[in-house]
């Protein structure tokens, strides 16, 4: 792992997505967000969400804003607007918990 770079090998990488993949944990669950080969918290809200900050200063976590159920139904809902599509009983697999 390169730490200065934040860089993970190849293997590394794909850890957790064999992880999310394969894991007992996330049974049953939708909207988490994971890293490292495990599910990540909800950072606290402080400061800025600037995205181009020094990333070896930053907790490890999902930013409130990636998570938030109210945001998530607006965008779902503009899409199938933008789009003129809906479709039935995606929405309802697609909801954060």
């Amino acid at each position: 792992m390169d730490l200065s770079r934040d860089l993970k090998s190849v293997p590394q990488g794909a850890a957790t997505h064999v992880w999310c993949a394969v894991s007992p944990q996330l049974d049953g669950k939708g909207g988490v967000f994971c890293a490292d080969s495990d599910i990540t918290p909800v950072l606290p809200e402080v400061g800025s969400t600037d995205l181009t900050q020094d990333r070896t200063n930053r907790g490890t976590g999902v930013q409130a804003y990636a998570v938030d159920q109210k945001a998530a139904e607006e965008l779902w809902r503009k899409s199938e607007e933008i789009t003129n599509t809906s479709v039935q009983g995606v929405r309802d697999a697609t909801t954060l918990r």
